[in-house]
């Protein structure tokens, strides 16, 4: 009896023992689940605090900045301060806001001062002062990149803005030639030169009876000039194959058969008579012999001696027997 009783208690023993141990495993499981668990409803949570932090941030930001603009209207008794802002600096191109004219000149006609922007010229602006007169002072000067002056150090050509009057339009700013002739012959003096050295009619003219209207212009010869030949429909290009422009006189040909027509204008009787006799004279170019105006080549220049010395020496004047070398066909009797 005793036994049973003490066996009775040591099942009862163990089965308690197993039931703690039961209930203390079901309480970590059901803990980890809640741990769990509450990590996921806390994530939202978390960021709705964040955000929570940065609008409060924000609000703080602004409260600052209307506390700011408040401090900044009671200095200023109230009023709006129109100033109170950090300006960029102005590009060149806004130039035009308030110099529209300068910036068509130079867009239109600028020349080679396109190539330049305002503040290259201009490195001090909006400082002219009429109590102070200091325009002088802070306009740009022509030096400071055009050194040594373009055009020499003659006194009649170093003062730029009376000739280029407008620097954003150098050249279309010139003044009409016949108001410049003291001046070309000052920027132009190799020309000058040369029309002293070999005299003719255009030495007789002023630069303007021909440059006339605008600087640089470039007349047509017909202008003056009638063609030489009604053979040829000549303008300014086939007139300067043969005529310097400023020395007319010091004619020169080009050896090119196509030329021809053109000496024909004077010369018809000559042309005339190498075409209907063709021989080997009319296949050259009329410079060939005359390589200069009324000059002409012997010869023996081009033919040597075609019949041997001794009729060379009882004829020593081709044109004794071929008296026409333009028509090598009309021998002397």
């Amino acid at each position: 009896m005793k036994r049973v009783r003490e066996s009775n208690r040591l099942a009862l023993l163990c089965g308690l023992l197993s039931l703690l141990l039961v209930m203390f495993g079901f309480g970590c499981v059901q803990k980890t689940v809640h741990q769990t668990s509450a990590t996921q409803v806390n994530k939202p949570a978390a960021k709705k605090a964040t955000t929570k932090v940065i609008k409060r941030a924000k609000k703080t930001k602004t409260v600052k900045a209307k506390t700011a603009k408040k401090v900044v209207v009671a200095q200023n008794n109230g009023h709006k301060n129109l100033y109170a802002v950090t300006p960029r600096p102005l590009k060149f191109t806004e130039c035009i806001r308030c110099h529209k004219a300068e910036f068509e000149d130079l867009k239109y006609h600028g020349g080679k001062h396109q190539a330049v922007s305002c503040t290259a010229c201009h490195t001090k602006f909006h400082c002219y002062n009429p109590l102070k007169h200091n325009y002088k002072q802070i306009m740009p000067k022509c030096s400071q990149c055009h050194n040594p002056p373009p055009h020499g150090n003659n006194p009649a050509v170093i003062h730029c803005l009376e000739c280029h009057r407008n620097p954003h339009e150098p050249i279309a700013s010139l003044p009409k030639p016949a108001k410049m002739a003291k001046e070309c012959k000052i920027c132009h003096a190799n020309i000058a030169a040369e029309m002293k050295k070999h005299p003719s009619a255009h030495a007789q003219l002023q630069c303007s009876d021909c440059h006339s209207k605008y600087h640089g212009r470039i007349p047509n010869c017909s202008e003056c000039h009638q063609n030489h030949s009604p053979l040829v429909k000549m303008g300014t290009k086939q007139c300067l194959v043969c005529h310097p422009v400023h020395t007319p006189l010091m004619i020169s040909y080009p050896c090119k058969k196509s030329l021809n027509a053109v000496c024909a204008g004077c010369h018809s009787k000559q042309y005339n008579e190498l075409r209907r006799h063709h021989t080997k004279h009319s296949d050259l170019a009329c410079a060939q012999c005359h390589p200069r105006h009324a000059m002409w080549l012997k010869c023996q220049q081009c033919h040597g001696l075609p019949h041997g010395k001794a009729l060379a020496k009882k004829f020593p004047n081709c044109l004794t027997c071929h008296v026409n070398p333009h028509d090598l066909n009309a021998v002397s009797n």
